[in-house]
């Protein structure tokens, strides 16, 4: 079975030049793939509040535009090192796929986490209501963080979606310890040192995507 692969991204000159890479990627595999430009919705808006509204809702958009492909979402800071193929191949008995990461601490494996950096969609009802529950979850949400959302989503409400565990080797993981032979990888673009700002916002999403789901469960 053949996808798509969607991403987006801001047109700022850091991010547009993430996406060009992607595109370069995917077309060196001949991977079909839709990019799109997304501008903030107002002049004020936060980094934080894009992701959030973009992700949550972005699906409704590409599933209208590809109504029966399997539809493969990337954070635009991912890299493909191989065909993508397979996994839509993988993926065909399930609703959606979802990838997953830990953290190591030293000996210990800690920070267990579903991310939204890698996920997929099949052109199903299942696919449509569960995304439909996230997006309301979302708003819901006081801190904007798409992660906690589905989170809270996994443990409050009940849903008929068959959702599989993206393979490690599509998952997204950090170039820095992904084996080599891994498809999908991800060189996070905050890696580096940028403004205050963008540090802080970046910061109060890791902390709230722990907080928000221990307040509403408990």
């Amino acid at each position: 079975m053949t996808g798509i692969v969607i991403a987006w991204h801001t047109p700022d000159e850091k991010y547009t030049a993430l996406a060009n890479n992607l595109r370069s990627q995917l077309d060196v595999y001949d991977q079909e793939y839709k990019i799109y430009t997304i501008e903030k919705a107002t002049p004020d808006e936060s980094w934080t509040d894009v992701i959030t509204r973009t992700k949550t809702n972005l699906w409704r958009r590409a599933m209208k535009e590809y109504p029966h492909k399997p539809l493969l979402f990337l954070d635009v800071d991912c890299h493909i090192n191989g065909l993508v193929g397979p996994l839509f191949d993988t993926m065909q008995s399930c609703d959606m796929g979802i990838s997953f990461h830990s953290k190591d601490r030293g000996s210990k494996l800690r920070n267990f986490f579903m991310s939204t950096r890698v996920f997929l969609i099949n052109p199903t009802q299942g696919a449509r209501e569960f995304m439909e529950k996230w997006e309301e979850v979302s708003k819901g949400n006081p801190y904007g963080d798409e992660e906690s959302s589905i989170k809270v989503l996994f443990a409050t409400q009940d849903f008929d979606a068959i959702i599989k565990k993206i393979p490690n080797r599509y998952a997204g993981w950090e170039v820095s310890r992904a084996p080599a032979d891994f498809i999908i990888t991800h060189d996070s673009a905050h890696k580096e040192d940028g403004p205050r700002k963008k540090r802080i916002e970046q910061s109060v999403r890791a902390l709230y995507r722990t907080i928000w789901p221990k307040v509403v469960l408990q």
